[in-house]
């Protein structure tokens, strides 16, 4: 047995616990259904996988309310499922929606919000919207930047992410 597999049978006993113990609408039980989306994406099962991310967002939703930062993650894993089966329009959707919370919890200018940019635009790259792509580029370029300099790492990721979306824009 693999070492996923194993993490996922503790992930799924960890959630039975918390569901038995606690209540099956904890976010306990909302993290390890997350953990265990996870693990089911990487195995390639993306169906349980959306199941799971699913159900943790119902969860958290009901429990923190629908504005709430914490639902940010497992609305972008979701959305990143979708889009590794081919589901992009779907997969967008939730990647926004995902992208507002974090806009919403800690400013426009924040590096979170930046990587989100990021990893938005590699769906429109998926979607042939290129120029909305440089666009989200650029802004999280000029976030990092002013966030930690441009000879800091960090900034990496938008400068690859730039190059990548001017060659094939062919700017």
């Amino acid at each position: 047995m693999g070492q996923k597999q194993k993490a996922l049978e503790n992930y799924q006993k960890s959630q039975e616990i918390f569901s038995s113990a606690k209540s099956p609408e904890h976010p306990f039980v909302a993290m390890a259904l997350s953990n265990m989306a996870s693990i089911y994406s990487a195995l390639g099962k993306k169906s349980k996988a959306k199941q799971c991310y699913e159900r943790s967002i119902e969860i958290r939703t009901k429990v923190l309310g629908p504005d709430h930062i914490d639902l940010a993650l497992p609305i972008q894993n979701l959305g990143r499922v979708h889009c590794s089966i081919g589901e992009y329009k779907t997969g967008r959707g939730l990647i926004e929606k995902s992208l507002e919370l974090r806009k919403k919890a800690y400013g426009e200018d924040h590096e979170i919000v930046a990587s989100s940019l990021i990893m938005y635009g590699g769906v429109l790259a998926e979607l042939g919207e290129n120029e909305k792509r440089l666009e989200l580029y650029a802004k999280a370029e000029k976030t990092l930047v002013k966030s930690f300099g441009s000879e800091n790492f960090k900034c990496l990721f938008s400068y690859k992410a730039m190059a990548e979306a001017m060659i094939d824009f062919g700017k």
